[in-house]
Parts: structure tokens; C-alpha cells; sequence
């Protein structure tokens, strides 16, 4: 794993990495989080239509590099609820009657909790539209009843719903947190990055430890010195009309001073900022982001400690 992955996945166990998987010239084949779950047994979420991918890139390079390593594709044996939001922390202590503390349970780490019926539910602490927010991995079999193999993640959804009324919790879909991970300029594989982007080009060189060795390695330190030709920024649109302006979908082209630059690859109104943003950009005078914006907190009554950016 050390040698696939671009991060130091070499970490205390409890630990959950954001890396990257780079392929020879540096792009990227995943991006993904790694949970070291035992000294020799990591916890690996990609994306969604992954599997296939993942497996066949793992096991070419285990048997080119001689290492004696396996992987098995686990999709089907959990279930994924996502609690995201500034209540998150006090609702899932009331769910799990454990401390959930950012001292407790800091950012970017993994644990096995028990909720309802469920036991084993592996828990990380992370979120993928810049809030506080933890993923719940929920095992679709647990004990010896069949009674319980189909009932596992209704229970714990049910105690999630039940527990999350005295915080106002509201469902929401997988566009309302795209919008938000635009909004906080976080890419996604496939729609924004792949197999030719490199971190030092959509801004994630900082996840990429050069003090080891790793596939991609050369290619990103020639990049290092000679530049890159393309960067990856994040554009607020100003004066569009939202009621009659085209909405920006991603594809479109980037033009400057008439000149086609580049195209956009993801685009939604952001409601914090109050514009519409585009990673990447359309035609229409804008502001540029490079790095992830500072966000204001949703209001200023909640604690101090409440950290909505990771």
C-alpha cells in the first residue's frame, strides 16, 4: 500500500489517510481513504464504480513488485449512512454513548462503534462537502438470525432518523453535497481528476509524501521542476443572471480575451457564497480561487470547537 499510494499510509492504527493512486506519469488512477484497521489490514473506500479498477491495479503490482498481498471487494457486505452537519458531533454521542469529541474522535480517524442491533460499524471520521460529518460503514450481517441480516441497516438508519429530530435533521441527496464540495473546491475522480491530472495540478500536492517511494514518483518530481501547464481553480461567477443566464453544467469552455483556455468540469450554485461557482469556468467575469475557501460556520451560536473545515 505504501507503494500505490501516494500519502504515507504507514500510520497508527485508528488512522484514516485521503490519498491519492498515481499511475506512472503521475495521473491519477483513485483517489480514496485508507483506514489502517490492523498492522497488515487497511480499510480502502474509492469510488463508487471502482471495484474493478481498484483490484485489477492492487493485484498487476503486487505480482510485478513480488509482494505477497490480497484484496477483497467488500462492497456488498456493508451498508454507508452519512451524518454530516454542526450537530453531527452530539448526535451520533447520543446514538453511540461515546465521546465524539475532537479529542475523542478527531478528524480523519476510523473506530468501530455499535448503534442499535449493529454492531461492527466501522465509523470515519470524514466528509466529503466540508463539514463535520462522519460515514458509518454498517455490516448487512450480524449475529447468528437471518431476521437480522435484512434489519441491520434499517435499525440503525431508524435510530438515526429518531435521534436526529431534537437536531433538526433533514435528508439530503447526492446533489445537494455536490454543491457543497464544489463550493469548498473539492474534486472528484472521474468528473474533475483522472488518469491525467496530477495532485501538483488540481492543488492536492500537499498529500503526496516524497520522503518514500511511490508509483508516480519520478513523474511528479520532474513536474516539480519544470512547472505545469495546467491548474485546476475554482471561478465565482459574478453577474449572472440565475433566471436568465444558462446555469453552467461542466464541459463548458473558459475563455479569456476571446481565447478558449480550458472548460469547466464541475459547476453549481453555491448558497454560502451566494454565486454560482465552476471549477474551471464559462463566460462571464469572474474571481479565482486556487485553494479551498475559508467558509463562515452556519451560525455563530454553536461552540467554539465546532471545526466545519477538514
Amino acid at each position: 500500500m505504501q507503494r500505490l499510494c501516494s500519502a504515507d499510509v504507514d500510520q497508527p492504527i485508528g488512522t484514516t489517510i485521503y490519498t491519492g493512486m498515481q499511475n506512472e506519469a503521475g495521473g491519477y488512477i483513485t483517489d480514496c481513504t485508507v483506514s489502517r484497521v490492523g498492522p497488515k489490514h487497511y480499510f480502502v473506500i474509492a469510488p463508487t464504480v471502482q471495484q474493478l479498477r481498484f483490484q485489477h491495479w492492487f493485484y498487476k503490482w503486487a505480482y510485478e513488485w513480488r509482494h505477497i498481498a490480497t484484496s477483497q471487494d467488500v462492497t456488498g457486505l456493508y451498508t454507508a449512512i452519512d451524518v454530516v452537519g454542526p450537530a453531527s458531533r452530539y448526535l451520533m454521542q447520543d446514538l453511540t454513548g461515546r465521546p465524539m469529541s475532537a479529542s475523542s474522535f478527531p478528524s480523519f480517524h476510523f473506530k468501530e462503534l455499535s448503534i442499535g442491533i449493529a454492531t461492527g460499524i466501522r465509523a470515519i471520521s470524514v466528509s466529503h462537502c466540508g463539514e463535520l460529518g462522519w460515514v458509518l460503514y454498517i455490516p448487512n450481517e450480524v449475529g447468528d438470525f437471518l431476521l437480522f441480516h435484512q434489519k441491520v441497516a434499517q435499525n440503525v438508519y431508524e435510530r438515526v432518523v429518531d435521534a436526529g429530530h431534537e437536531y433538526g435533521l433533514m435528508h439530503a441527496g447526492y446533489y445537494a453535497l455536490r454543491q457543497l464540495r464544489i463550493e469548498k473546491f473539492y474534486v472528484y475522480w472521474q468528473q474533475d481528476i483522472n488518469a491525467t491530472v496530477t495532485p501538483n495540478e488540481c492543488g492536492r500536492a500537499f498529500r503526496v509524501n516524497f520522503n518514500k517511494k511511490f508509483l508516480g514518483r519520478e513523474a511528479l518530481l520532474k513536474q516539480n521542476e519544470t512547472g505545469i501547464s495546467k491548474r485546476f481553480v475554482q471561478l465565482l461567477v459574478d453577474r449572472h443572471d440565475m433566471e436568465t443566464d444558462p446555469w453552467p453544467q461542466g464541459g463548458e469552455v473558459i475563455y479569456r480575451d476571446g481565447k478558449p483556455i480550458g472548460r469547466t468540469t464541475s459547476a453549481a450554485y453555491g448558497y454560502t457564497l451566494g454565486c454560482q461557482i465552476d471549477i474551471a469556468g464559462e463566460r462571464f467575469p469572474v474571481r479565482v480561487n486556487q485553494h479551498s475557501p475559508t467558509l463562515p460556520m452556519i451560525s455563530s451560536e454553536l461552540p467554539a470547537h465546532y471545526l466545519p473545515t477538514q
